[in-house]
């Protein structure tokens, strides 16, 4: 009496015994997710296109939301256990973050100066919709600039913010066809964000001679970041290689009225005076 046709019945008995047995699917709680180990819980990934993309959250859920009927409708609520971790990792997405910034966290992370650390601490204790307070840091190369914006994009993602990454050159180059100076396409920048990150501004190492083109743009642009900043719009993390009496002098063309909106978006600039967390010297001396 245990076959019926060519079906084992005992087997298939066993079988759902066994299934009884197997470990339940992996559920993470969100409680253990801070913005320093996304990485580590695969909650974010390296993306083949150079920039960071989200991962999966193991959840029970679908995609950050459970669904429960009432009457004869289905509807949707945010998942209690994921649903502001998934959102906080999908604007990390969308905030076009490199993958240099896959493993940055504030826990590797080594302040330079004291008043550094004060203001970090400052940003990263705003929460919506308060906009934390905008900043300006320069010094030379590889002492921790972009490092330290990647931590903060990551930590203002997962508190709520829409977040944009851009280098000023990269961005100027990809648009430039189509710029000109027109405001409308420099809007596009700014738009539906609450905090820009602008690495490399005035370029990749700087530079000691600028395009026409290229000052007139960047001059438009300060103006338009200070309209949507002084309206409580917009918060901007500016970086660059050099000092602000370059910017002033050679990015700028001496410009006054692009340096008093500086001025009043930044206050004082806070230099970067830790030394070279890249490759040290005698390790790259055949390229130099």
């Amino acid at each position: 009496m245990n076959r019926f046709g060519d079906i084992d019945l005992n087997k298939i008995i066993g079988n759902l015994s066994n299934a009884s047995t197997l470990p339940k699917p992996l559920i993470l709680d969100s409680d253990a997710v801070t913005p320093d180990n996304l990485h580590n819980m695969g909650l974010i990934r390296k993306g083949e296109s150079r920039y960071i993309i989200a991962g999966e959250f193991p959840c029970s859920c679908a995609h950050g939301r459970i669904f429960k009927r009432v009457g004869s409708t289905p509807n949707a609520y945010p998942c209690p256990n994921c649903h502001h971790v998934v959102q906080g990792i999908r604007r990390i997405q969308r905030a076009h973050l490199p993958n240099d910034a896959y493993d940055a966290n504030l826990n590797d992370y080594i302040y330079d100066s004291e008043r550094q650390s004060m203001i970090i601490i400052d940003m990263l204790s705003c929460t919506k919709p308060q906009l934390p307070p905008s900043l300006f840091m320069y010094g030379k190369p590889g002492n921790g600039k972009s490092t330290i914006s990647y931590i903060l994009a990551r930590h203002l993602c997962m508190t709520g913010y829409k977040v944009k990454y851009l280098h000023h050159h990269d961005a100027f180059q990809k648009e430039k066809n189509t710029w000109g100076t027109n405001r409308e396409y420099l809007n596009k920048i700014v738009d539906g964000v609450d905090v820009l990150i602008f690495d490399e501004f005035g370029g990749l190492g700087g530079r000691s001679k600028y395009s026409e083109w290229f000052t007139t743009t960047t001059i438009e642009l300060t103006k338009i970041l200070y309209e949507k900043y002084k309206a409580g719009q917009l918060s901007i993390i500016l970086m660059s290689n050099l000092t602000p009496r370059q910017i002033f002098k050679d990015l700028l063309d001496r410009n006054d009225a692009a340096l008093s909106r500086l001025e009043s978006m930044f206050g004082i600039p806070l230099e970067m005076t830790g030394p070279d967390r890249r490759p040290k010297r005698d390790q790259v001396s055949k390229w130099v």
